[in-house]
């Protein structure tokens, strides 16, 4: 099997949030480990990790992602909470990366963030290869089925082998008869 070039884009503000608030039985530089091993085992040659946050949130995470060769790209998000910054630091790191010598069949990004859309069309027009690895307690769903005919989407609670639940749909319950539910 011949390994595909693939770099990876975290949006690590987005998994350490998420995880933290959603799956604090692990640790997010675990999760990344775990994102990494998955896309191996399909064939793909990981030739760039890359994570973007404010760590200042995140910096006892550093070291681990250090030694697992993540490289990292503090974003100084200047104000308290959710910002943007990692989001546009990491797009503009994408689009840059097609330009350069360094030449990636694949991308993966992992995002749970539907501002990601942008960036994810512009590399189907530039013909790469997408993963989208993304965490269902997160994320739009129209915005997946948006994408699901033109990339490759993963769940990554899927590669926790953690359960996760729909929604109840409420509906169901309306159209059904009162016999039903006794």
């Amino acid at each position: 099997v011949m390994s595909i070039a693939t770099a990876v884009f975290i949006d690590y503000d987005n998994l350490f949030r998420s995880i933290n608030e959603f799956y604090s039985q692990f640790k997010t530089n675990d999760v990344v480990k775990l994102i990494i091993g998955h896309l191996e085992e399909r064939g793909h040659s990981i030739k760039l990790v890359k994570a973007f946050c404010d760590f200042k949130s995140a910096s006892e995470e550093i070291s681990d992602l250090q030694e697992n060769l993540v490289e990292l790209r503090h974003v100084n998000s200047i104000w308290d909470g959710k910002t943007n910054a990692s989001d546009i630091a990491l797009a503009v790191d994408v689009i840059k990366s097609l330009y350069n010598d360094r030449n990636f069949k694949h991308y993966a990004i992992v995002s749970s963030d539907s501002d990601m859309l942008p960036l994810l069309l512009e590399l189907t027009y530039q013909d790469k290869d997408i993963t989208l690895l993304y965490l269902e307690s997160n994320v739009k769903r129209k915005y997946l089925k948006s994408l699901e005919r033109k990339i490759n989407i993963i769940k990554i609670e899927d590669i926790l082998q953690v359960k996760t639940y729909n929604p109840f749909d409420i509906g169901f319950l309306e159209h059904s008869n009162e016999n039903k539910l006794k």
